[in-house]
C-alpha cells in the first residue's frame, strides 16, 4: 500500500541498496516494527517493509516526487516492489 508522507513510522532496520534498486528509482528500503504511533497497536503481526521511490513527476519547486511504500512481501527486492506498484 502507499502510504503518506506524514504518516508515523519507525525504521527498525535500514537495508542496502543495491545498483539495481538504485536505477528502479529506490532511495530507502527498510524494515518496520509498526506503522502508526506508539498509542496505537501495531498494524500487523507480522514484519513490514518500507520502500521510498522516486517517481518521474515533479513538485512544483522542480523536485521529484516520491512516494512511500510499506508491503508485507519482506522476500521481494525492493525494486521490484516499486515496479509491482507502478
Amino acid at each position: 500500500m502507499r502510504v503518506q508522507n506524514t504518516a508515523a513510522s519507525e525504521v527498525a532496520h535500514e537495508r542496502p541498496l543495491p545498483a539495481t534498486a538504485r536505477a528502479a528509482g529506490v532511495t530507502r528500503a527498510g524494515l518496520l516494527p509498526r506503522l502508526g504511533t506508539a498509542h496505537q497497536r501495531p498494524c500487523a503481526a507480522q514484519p513490514l517493509r518500507v520502500v521510498r521511490v522516486t517517481t518521474a513527476n515533479l513538485h512544483k519547486d522542480g523536485t521529484p516526487i516520491e512516494l512511500g511504500l510499506v508491503t508485507n512481501r519482506v522476500d521481494l527486492a525492493a525494486d521490484l516492489s516499486a515496479v509491482a506498484y507502478r
